[in-house]
């Protein structure tokens, strides 16, 4: 799918900027040690496609880099992400392996700050790497923003929550990619062949309006989610 968009734009005479979302190869960038990550590296071969394929294209293009969406902490799939209420205590119970927990990523909202974050990058020349960020912070550190939204003590426990989705292929994506960010960070950062031309918004060169993460809590309906009101 990647490949036909890239192909379709490049036969787009008249296009001045192309905006690509992408993700990095984690394969390549582990020397193959986290290699079913797919929704990323599928993405990072894309990107390698236009650049050796379309060069043309590519010197028109700018491509934006997801954060972790805040939104992944909304719904079913969202247990994986924020605390548990323990009702009779009253208290937010987070229960993630400590060292994913502390790590530090990159946290976005995709629904509010996407339009935002193209629109920055459509005000400077082709050529940027973005990263869709509202603030780099961790999943501890997120706890504790919701707790203080909705007035309830949070504690932690370093455990890995189970993850029993019935698809194991979409489970061991989902724990290599919670690998990879922890050994190599999130764009592979601590990787020897990383690219450090990769900027968050703040150095773009050009005003960026987004809201902060405790912003993004405060509009949540968590008491669907969790079965609490915010204060």
């Amino acid at each position: 799918m990647n490949r036909n968009i890239i192909d379709a734009a490049a036969n787009v005479k008249t296009l001045h900027h192309f905006i690509f979302s992408g993700l990095v190869n984690t394969s390549e960038l582990s020397g193959g040690k986290y290699s079913h990550v797919y929704h990323f590296d599928g993405k990072g071969l894309a990107e390698e496609y236009c650049k050796s394929t379309h060069p043309e294209l590519w010197a028109k293009t700018s491509v934006l880099y997801a954060g972790l969406y805040l939104e992944n902490h909304l719904g079913p799939g969202g247990a994986l992400y924020r605390p548990s209420l323990d009702q009779a205590r009253d208290t937010l119970v987070l229960t993630l392996p400590d060292s994913l927990a502390r790590s530090s990523l990159p946290m976005y909202s995709a629904v509010d700050d996407t339009g935002a974050l193209v629109d920055a990058l459509l005000r400077t020349a082709p050529g940027k790497k973005l990263l869709g960020v509202n603030e780099w912070t961790s999943l501890r550190d997120l706890a504790e923003v919701l707790g203080e939204v909705l007035g309830k003590k949070v504690e932690f426990v370093d455990s890995f929550p189970p993850m029993e989705t019935g698809d194991p292929d979409f489970e061991t994506e989902i724990n290599e990619m919670i690998g990879f960010c922890v050994e190599f960070g999130y764009l592979g950062e601590r990787s020897s062949i990383a690219d450090k031309s990769v900027v968050n918004p703040g150095d773009l060169g050009v005003p960026v309006n987004l809201q902060s993460v405790k912003e993004w809590f405060q509009k949540q309906d968590w008491e669907k989610e969790l079965g609490v009101v915010a204060i």
